[in-house]
C-alpha cells in the first residue's frame, strides 16, 4: 500500500511539473508571437510616413515654383517683356507653368492677353499707315498661336494696306498727270473706278488738289463724284476742264 501511494504521489508531482512547463512554454510562445507582430507591424508602417511626407513636400515645392512663375510673368507683362528677352519674359514663364501644370487657367489667360496685346499694336500700326511694322507685331502674335480669327483679320488688313501703298507708289511714278483710258471711261468700267480709288487714296495722303480734264461737263462731274465717294469723309479740292483728251492732273495743295 505504501508503494502504491508513493507511485501515485510521484505521478501527481510529474503532472504538476509538466503543467508548469506547458504554461511556461505557452507564455514564451505568446511573447514570441507578440514580438513578431510588433516587428512586422513596424516593418509595414515605418516606410509609409516618410513617403507621405516626401510626396507632400514635393507637391508644395512644385506649387511654390508655379506661383513664383505666375507672379514674375505678371510683372513681365506690366513691363512690356512679352516674348523677349529670351528666358526672361511673360511668354516663357507662362509656358513653364503649363509644363508643370497643364491646363492652368491663369497661364492660359496670360498667353491670351499677350496675343491680344500684339493684335492691338498691329492695329495701331495700321492706323498710322505702317503695315510693315504691323507685320512684325503679327509675327510675334503667331508665336502664341497659329490659328486665331483675330490673326487672320489682321493679316488681311496688312495685305490691303501694303497693296494700297504699292498703288500709291505706282501713281507717283506716273507723275502729276494721269491719262484716262477712253474705252474704260466710256463704259464706266471697274478698271476706271479702281484707278480713281487709287487716285483718291493718294490725294488723301498728300492733300493735293486735282484738275479733272473731261470730254464734256457730264463726264467731268461723274469723275469728280467717283473721287469724292472713294475718299469718303475727305473733301476733294479741284476743278473741271473740258478737253478732247480725258486725264487727271494732280496739283499742289490749295
Amino acid at each position: 500500500m505504501s508503494n502504491y501511494n508513493d507511485i501515485k504521489l510521484a505521478g501527481e508531482f510529474l503532472l504538476v511539473v509538466i503543467s508548469g512547463l506547458i504554461r511556461r512554454s505557452s507564455k514564451c510562445l505568446s511573447l514570441c508571437l507578440l514580438c513578431i507582430v510588433v516587428l512586422l507591424g513596424g516593418c509595414a508602417t515605418a516606410p509609409i510616413e516618410p513617403v507621405l511626407v516626401n510626396v507632400t513636400s514635393a507637391a508644395i515645392q512644385k506649387q511654390q515654383v508655379v506661383d513664383g512663375l505666375l507672379a514674375q510673368a505678371e510683372r513681365d507683362v506690366l513691363a512690356g517683356r512679352l516674348t523677349s528677352p529670351y528666358g526672361h519674359n511673360a511668354y516663357d514663364r507662362f509656358q513653364g507653368v503649363l509644363r508643370l501644370q497643364p491646363g492652368n487657367l491663369q497661364a492660359i489667360s496670360g498667353l491670351q492677353l499677350i496675343l491680344m496685346r500684339y493684335v492691338s499694336l498691329g492695329r495701331q500700326a495700321l492706323k498710322r499707315d505702317k503695315p510693315a511694322q504691323a507685320k512684325q507685331w503679327l509675327g510675334r502674335a503667331r508665336k502664341i498661336t497659329q490659328t486665331n480669327p483675330l490673326l487672320e483679320e489682321l493679316q488681311s488688313a496688312i495685305a490691303e494696306s501694303l497693296a494700297r501703298q504699292s498703288q500709291q507708289r505706282s501713281l507717283a511714278k506716273q507723275g502729276d498727270e494721269i491719262l484716262l483710258n477712253v474705252s474704260d471711261l466710256s463704259a464706266r468700267s471697274s478698271a476706271i473706278k479702281s484707278l480713281l480709288q487709287r487716285v483718291a487714296d493718294r490725294i488723301r495722303q498728300s492733300d493735293e488738289s486735282v484738275l479733272i480734264v473731261a470730254r464734256n461737263d457730264a463726264e467731268g462731274r461723274w469723275l469728280y463724284q467717283q473721287l469724292r465717294q472713294a475718299a469718303s469723309g475727305y473733301r476733294i479740292r479741284g476743278d473741271i476742264r473740258v478737253e478732247s483728251t480725258p486725264k487727271l492732273r494732280l496739283l499742289p495743295p490749295l
